[in-house]
């Protein structure tokens, strides 16, 4: 029996992750996609249509021939609360959210002032979920060291606000470090990178780094990897300017990881980096990627993420 609901569990992944994509498909487009009999996919479409996880589209085809039903992802069949904690100059600034399937923004709730510390985002968490309590996860993008729940930033006290959301609100929950966010939401928009790094220059000993190895977001022994304040020659920066000190990092990743591509955005940055033979092998050499909008990145992540949670049907990972 055990084997039987593993099974078909498996099956409901399937094709959830094929009807996420926000298309719509007929049953034959989807036993031809997966694999799977007719009979297992139309049991599986009719019990979606029963939880109103999915919509019946009209019916197409030609006048002539036979017209056949379609299917597709119910946008509001699920939401999830995205919270995105950004550094500024004056402090951390954040932005909650409501979100349907399709990535629509419901609602948005800002923070009022720049706050000293990550758990300033708890009032307009609190608003946000007092209006929505159906909300089915929270995705929160932050920066600092993530790990259970709990979010760690130089010269601040550790926030467990994974306890928080749980004793509160019981709702399952993601979180994660905001340039590995970002990460993800570069890979989103690009399927065919498998190995990539984006580097974030903030000011100062600011900078961090997202690494995807093999298509899956890099965290490291203890949720650190991609920390490069900690890179030895950070300790010199006095005698560097913002420019080389990018250019060292994006050095330093290209050396140590090869990845396809290296994205990188930075607040004291504009001008283009090129790699020379002498300082990187050709053959070695990633496509140096500028990013114009990390916000717009960040946002595409936590919604990216948010799916693959719905897709897969469990509630948080707590990270």
């Amino acid at each position: 029996m055990a084997r039987n609901t593993d099974l078909k569990n498996e099956n409901e992944k399937m094709i959830r992750a094929v009807l996420y994509s926000g298309l719509d498909y007929s049953a034959a487009d989807l036993e031809e996609i997966s694999g799977l009999s007719h009979g297992t996919v139309m049991n599986l479409l009719r019990e979606f249509l029963e939880r109103n996880e999915i919509l019946l589209c009209e019916k197409r085809g030609n006048a002539i021939g036979r017209k056949t039903y379609r299917y597709r992802i119910n946008p509001d069949s699920r939401r999830m609360c995205t919270v995105s904690i950004r550094r500024k100059q004056q402090g951390l600034y954040g932005t909650v959210s409501l979100r349907n399937l399709e990535g629509e923004c419901l609602d948005t709730v800002e923070t009022e002032t720049f706050m000293e510390d990550v758990s300033g985002i708890r009032p307009s968490l609190d608003a946000m979920i007092q209006k929505h309590p159906d909300t089915d996860l929270i995705v929160v993008s932050t920066p600092g060291v993530c790990r259970s729940g709990v979010i760690s930033l130089p010269t601040k006290q550790p926030y467990d606000l994974g306890t928080a959301i749980t004793d509160t609100w019981n709702i399952p929950y993601v979180i994660e470090n905001d340039v590995n966010v970002a990460t993800i939401g570069f890979q989103y928009s690009s399927a065919d990178i498998d190995h990539m790094a984006l580097i974030y220059q903030g000011g100062g000993r600011i900078i961090g780094c997202g690494i995807i190895i093999d298509g899956k977001l890099y965290n490291g022994a203890s949720h650190a990897a991609g920390e490069l304040r900690w890179v030895p020659f950070m300790r010199d920066i006095e005698n560097r300017s913002d420019a080389q000190l990018l250019k060292d990092q994006i050095l330093s990743a290209a050396a140590v990881l090869n990845p396809q591509v290296i994205a990188w955005y930075s607040d004291c940055v504009q001008e283009e980096i090129t790699l020379t033979e002498e300082e990187l092998p050709l053959t070695q050499q990633p496509i140096l990627f500028q990013i114009s909008d990390l916000d717009e990145l960040i946002e595409k992540g936590m919604h990216s993420i948010g799916m693959h949670v719905f897709i897969e049907n469990r509630g948080g990972t707590g990270k």
